[in-house]
């Protein structure tokens, strides 16, 4: 429960630091820091990971620098997910991370953004926090973190959807996992 409370408050570095570890611009004081930091995340992911007991999707915001649309404009419609990834099994939750913003120019979108991925039954693709992760002034996020190194694919069309405020959905199923090495 510690770890992964910590986890929660401190994640934005070290997924940083998995991100910019998987395009090669780490250096090795960043890899000394941070290597004990994944491996016990991966360990403590490994240890309380348990297989779902049945199928189920969960929800994450897309941040304001991830051009989605692009990415699912290359030919295999795929997405690498080098980090661990915060998700919730409540839409509204992801849509309260979502960003309205562009990191390219802050110009505003006309809607947030979501993922919406598909958990299958028995898979043990992350671990289910629950309260264990922050709580916001709505209360606890539900969160279901997925471990690290995921490829996702996304599927059919993205549609429109409302949840207070307009919302583009995205759904996508887990095809794999590649956990590079620190």
């Amino acid at each position: 429960s510690d770890a992964f409370m910590d986890y929660s408050v401190g994640s934005g570095d070290l997924n940083k630091f998995l991100i910019h570890h998987h395009l090669k611009k780490t250096t090795p004081a960043h890899i000394k820091t941070y290597s004990n930091y994944v491996r016990t995340m991966d360990n403590n992911m490994e240890d309380y990971t348990v297989p779902a007991p049945k199928d189920f999707h969960v929800y994450t915001g897309v941040g304001p620098d991830l051009d989605i649309l692009g990415h699912r404009a290359n030919r295999s419609n795929r997405l690498y997910l080098p980090a661990f990834t915060s998700t919730s099994i409540q839409p509204s939750t992801a849509a309260m991370f979502s960003g309205r913003f562009s990191g390219h120019g802050g110009e505003a979108k006309k809607y947030r953004e979501v993922v919406r991925l598909h958990i299958p039954q028995g898979s043990t693709h992350g671990t289910y926090l629950g309260s264990t992760g922050l709580t916001t002034s709505l209360g606890h996020e539900h969160e279901f973190l997925l471990h690290r190194g995921h490829v996702i694919q996304f599927m059919g069309e993205p549609r429109m959807s409302v949840l207070g405020s307009p919302i583009l959905v995205h759904d996508a199923k887990i095809i794999r996992q590649i956990r590079k090495p620190i």
